[in-house]
């Protein structure tokens, strides 16, 4: 199971005035506040964006208080969503997924790579977009809508993950308590995205294949008379060898560099390959 602790859920929204209000991040915000107060160690914070700016404010505002305080967040963005970004009411600005992870990324590098992000917003799993394996994590795990999607399931799946989350600590647990509903979301987590990059790069580069083009190459060597027929095998051995501790440098540089293993250590034993077997994220 995958568990995950935190401490306190910024709700950050930004709809129009003539949104439905009731299904809103504000109405999220007060009916998790009231099963909150049953639990001690969570809190609750909400704020309406009416800006890009002010939007930059906040996010740089929970990078700081997460530098000082040392707590793991969740970051849900009630929000109008399109397919390559966030709409901000009502000055009507949008933010891409790119321009967003310039934001998100500092804050779960000052979390230690433990940062939840989620998205009341259609096409919410579209910030899958900014997952580049050989760059800096942005965030531990992200929920969002697969496409457009009613105000009314959004609140409901959100309303009950939350307290699933809080009452089990279990994230498939939470995500699964949704039913039928948790199918038209996508769950994005880090891990099992690097693990099929892995997956990926070893079938690109397998020994077999390694063999056989370094074998068309000394062949041609051989007809050029550069190469001796007899040094052959022993030159594809040398150079398959070679190339292949070359790979596997490259893909533990890749591994420590994106969880941050080189700034936390104790995130070596946290995403260690061999250590999880994990379900196959669903394709998009």
């Amino acid at each position: 199971m995958l568990s995950f602790k935190f401490q306190k859920i910024y709700i950050l929204e930004s709809l129009r005035n003539e949104d439905f209000k009731t299904y809103s991040g504000e109405s999220l915000f007060k009916d998790l506040k009231l099963r909150f107060l049953k639990q001690s160690g969570y809190t609750l914070e909400h704020t309406k964006i009416k800006s890009k700016i002010e939007l930059i404010y906040v996010l740089r505002k929970i990078l700081a208080e997460c530098q000082i305080s040392d707590i793991v967040p969740i970051i849900h963005f009630s929000f109008h969503g399109y397919e390559g970004g966030i709409t901000i009411s009502p000055s009507n600005s949008e933010i891409s997924w790119e321009e967003l992870k310039q934001y998100l990324l500092p804050i779960n590098i000052a979390t230690r790579l433990n940062l939840m992000v989620n998205f009341s917003s259609c096409y919410g799993q579209n910030i899958y977009k900014v997952y580049d394996p050989e760059e800096r994590a942005v965030f531990l795990l992200s929920i969002g809508p697969k496409k457009k999607i009613n105000p009314t399931k959004l609140y409901q799946f959100y309303l009950h993950f939350y307290d699933s989350l809080v009452e089990t600590r279990e994230i498939v647990t939470a995500i699964e308590s949704q039913g039928e509903l948790h199918k038209e979301f996508l769950i994005i987590f880090d891990f099992s995205y690097f693990l099929r990059y892995l997956e990926t790069a070893k079938k690109s580069f397998g020994v077999n294949r390694l063999k056989s083009i370094i074998t068309q190459k000394t062949n041609k060597l051989i007809k050029l008379g550069h190469v001796k027929k007899e040094d052959k095998k022993e030159i594809i051995d040398i150079y398959t060898t070679a190339i292949k501790n070359r790979m596997i440098l490259k893909l533990a540089e890749t591994n420590m560099h994106h969880f941050m293993i080189d700034l936390y250590p104790e995130n070596a034993e946290r995403f260690r390959v061999d250590k999880y077997k994990m379900t196959k994220n669903r394709k998009h």
